[in-house]
């Protein structure tokens, strides 16, 4: 048995959300750290003001539709574009500020026969002189079944083919 002694640590404030190319509205959460054996205890922060924009001059306070959850109404995210978030919580302000990329389009995607299954594969290609990044979502059936994360720092402007992922398929799935 190993005990640690942690101590105790006064709570700290949980900035977090995700805003995309899709259609919003988007989400921004507010919470506070909890104490370290309680995993899923973070107690939601009300009352904060939060106003997101974009480097084309388009700003919005957002709303908050339940504790701690703050919504836009209007604005959309497009590749590209630079966003800032500042929030005002209790008494104390934060800022962050993150550029959308652009999206790295398949090249093509299919299927490789085991006999006995089938493996995804795809292809894309790493642009020239950018890192890219992208994370790959398989649904199988329309459920989520694996994640895949791509750092492009070392194949500047190659083709990525990715066959090793780890879900298999059957003839008839849903992928």
């Amino acid at each position: 048995i190993i005990d640690l002694d942690l101590g105790d640590f006064a709570p700290q404030i949980v900035i977090e959300s995700i805003i995309t190319d899709q259609p919003g509205p988007y989400l921004v959460r507010i919470s506070k750290t909890g104490e370290l054996n309680q995993f899923s205890n973070f107690p939601w922060v009300s009352g904060a003001e939060v106003i997101l924009q974009d480097n084309s001059g388009n700003s919005e306070t957002l709303i908050e539709t339940a504790t701690g959850q703050y919504k836009t109404r209007n604005l959309q995210g497009i590749p590209g574009r630079t966003y800032d978030l500042k929030a005002k919580v209790e008494g104390k302000e934060y800022a962050a500020v993150s550029r959308m990329p652009e999206p790295l389009f398949m090249d093509y995607i299919s299927f490789q026969n085991l006999g006995w299954g089938y493996i995804m594969v795809c292809a894309f290609t790493d642009r020239q002189g950018i890192e890219d990044f992208c994370r790959i979502k398989i649904f199988k059936n329309g459920e989520l079944a694996e994640r895949y994360l791509y750092q492009g720092k070392y194949n500047d402007g190659e083709q990525i083919v990715i066959d090793d992922f780890e879900t298999y398929f059957s003839a008839g799935d849903q992928v």
